[in-house]
């Protein structure tokens, strides 16, 4: 934990982890050839999993998104479903409200949050900032949509146009976390 962005945030609030809900390659959205909606970022074992008992948190880190914008996920559709992001993620952030009223709740805009990244052990590389015909302005968009009517905070990594260094063009390396974790701070501190 201590070597993750979020860990660090946790540690510069003096906080505590009380769950980490994290799930690796994760969605926001339901996987259409998955039956269940668990392990998606909007299942009720995930929006009903924050809390121990009669423990509940104070505050909430959502980072999901990358993957839906990774897997080229609708990001709008008149109709709402589970598989389309801005349904998924406003369902989502709903139900964190109901379960947690008394939380914080920050969302990230995307790198895992879709800032942009480099990776210094490649300086070729290329953010590429539109994936399967959709840049992820536009799942950005929605997540400021929707943390706005559900009044959460919004921590913007998108806005900083700072890149974090990477493994492979998503995985922040060591440097990667540190800036990552600045810029949540700072966001946390001055939104």
């Amino acid at each position: 934990m201590h070597d993750t962005w979020w860990g660090k945030v946790i540690e510069h609030f003096h906080g505590q982890l009380l769950i980490n809900n994290s799930w690796s390659g994760s969605r926001v959205t339901k996987i259409p050839s998955n039956s269940q909606l668990f392990p998606s970022g909007c299942s009720e074992e995930r929006v009903n999993g924050l809390h121990i008992n009669h423990i509940k948190p104070d505050v909430i880190l959502v980072y999901l998104g990358t993957n839906d914008w990774g897997y080229g996920v609708e990001p709008i559709s008149s109709v709402p479903h589970l598989e389309i992001f801005e349904s998924a993620y406003t369902y989502m952030l709903s139900r964190l409200k109901e379960n947690y009223p008394e939380a914080e709740i920050w969302c990230c805009t995307l790198a895992s949050t879709l800032a942009s990244t480099y990776m210094s052990s490649s300086p070729s590389f290329r953010f590429p900032y539109t994936y399967g015909g959709i840049h992820m302005k536009v799942y950005n968009n929605l997540i400021r949509k929707c943390v706005n009517v559900h009044q959460a905070g919004l921590i913007d990594l998108y806005s900083y146009s700072q890149p974090y260094d990477t493994i492979d063009g998503s995985h922040a390396t060591a440097d990667g976390m540190n800036t990552l974790a600045e810029l949540v701070i700072h966001s946390m501190l001055y939104t």
